[in-house]
């Protein structure tokens, strides 16, 4: 097996790993530009202030990092407790009617209305269902630009309160986009009926980008991810941290992101994210704190066969891991070892949260990941999803 030919990672022997057969060739010598410190495996450790990258066989190759503002936000000293505990939500959990799939609800905010997410995407019960051992998640592309689901040109109000108002605003502050039309899907964790929040730990999620084989199809975002809101303090407008979100996403694109290149038509890439701060759900707009790393698959089918995908979250970094064979260390089955888990490939030092947040899948329309055609179907099968609070918790 590919842990016991490379044995474990201890962080005081990062140079002999690199040099194991775990790093493939070209991760040790191709540069890359992250953050503000980027290390090779070639490279001495330096301070900590490093972002570390060994990329799995020939599956991905990484793009840049961007950082939207070079200030950090105030961190709040006291943060909330979690509510959500150790789990694994394993095949056999995924059973159940359309819309109750084990420990996950579907999100439907509205009965009818859709809001502006972006695109705008109506989310319904009838797209999260458990089959085959897995919950699958759906969205389809809108046949007709169907004016009247944003009518006058304005996206409906969203789940957010307009600071000292009982009034809803706009989720996102921003016209709907008709080419990312569509109904879309997302799915929450709840514990006793109520949405869960998760803090500090590792989370990781065995998931594919398709439902049958085809590649992640153009168009369509398909995202794990934690996030919370709070955009409102004492009644006045958070934009120091109102956004608690760690972010993974595959998707497509229309070139660029952030003026540097990313995928086009037909191939498929991987952005992970930490956020603190947004201009979402605040009225007057705020303060953009946001960094994201690209990646791209080398062959879009890696990532519509089952991978694992995660992070390791703690206050003042985040590791992103990836898996190219969620079956050579079953995480989940607690076969694995602190050292021997999925590899990471990327280390944000910049706009961690440190607020815990509900987790969620989510596949949905997005115009900038892409145009296909009216009536195109998207499908994301999660198989397995866990995760293990850090020890100070």
């Amino acid at each position: 097996m590919l842990v016991q030919e490379c044995g474990g990672r201890d962080p005081d022997n990062w140079y002999v790993w690199c040099r194991s057969e775990c790093v493939p060739e070209h991760a040790r010598t191709v540069p890359c530009d992250a953050n503000e410190v980027c290390v090779l495996c070639d490279a001495p450790r330096d301070d900590g202030n490093t972002t570390y990258f060994g990329l799995p066989g020939d599956e991905l190759e990484y793009l840049w990092t961007l950082t939207d503002d070079p200030r950090e936000p105030f961190h709040p000293e006291v943060e909330p407790a979690a509510t959500g505990v150790a789990f694994i939500d394993e095949p056999t959990s995924f059973a159940g009617e359309d819309g109750e799939v084990g420990a996950w609800s579907a999100y439907a905010p509205f009965e009818e209305p859709v809001f502006c997410e972006p695109g705008p995407n109506f989310y319904t019960p009838d797209n999260v269902l458990a089959t085959d051992g897995a919950m699958v998640l759906r969205a389809v592309r809108s046949e007709d630009e169907d004016p009247t689901l944003c009518p006058g040109g304005r996206c409906r109000v969203g789940p957010y309160t307009a600071c000292e108002s009982e009034e809803p605003v706009c989720q996102y502050r921003e016209l709907p986009d008709e080419s990312g039309l569509g109904s879309g899907s997302q799915a929450d964790r709840l514990v006793d009926d109520e949405m869960a929040t998760y803090g500090y730990g590792h989370f990781r999620a065995v998931f594919r980008a398709s439902g049958d084989g085809r590649p992640p199809q153009d168009g369509f975002v398909y995202a794990f991810f934690t996030q919370g809101n709070l955009a409102c303090v004492d009644g006045l407008a958070n934009v120091e941290t109102n956004t608690s979100e760690l972010d993974i996403e595959v998707s497509s694109g229309l070139g660029e992101a952030g003026g540097e290149r990313f995928c086009v038509a037909g191939e498929s890439c991987l952005q992970i994210s930490t956020w603190v701060s947004s201009e979402q759900g605040l009225e007057g707009g705020g303060t953009l704190r946001h960094q994201v790393s690209g990646f791209r698959f080398r062959d879009p089918h890696f990532a519509s066969t089952y991978r694992t995908y995660g992070w390791d979250w703690q206050p003042d970094d985040v590791r992103f891991t990836y898996d190219a064979d969620p079956h050579d260390c079953d995480e989940a089955a607690g076969a694995c070892t602190p050292t021997t888990r999925s590899l990471a490939i990327c280390r944000h030092l910049r706009f961690i949260p440190r607020r815990p947040a509900p987790l969620h899948f989510q596949l949905w329309n997005a115009w900038w990941a892409g145009t296909p055609e009216g009536g195109t179907e998207a499908l994301m099968s999660v198989e397995r999803v866990w995760h293990e609070p850090s020890a100070s918790e």
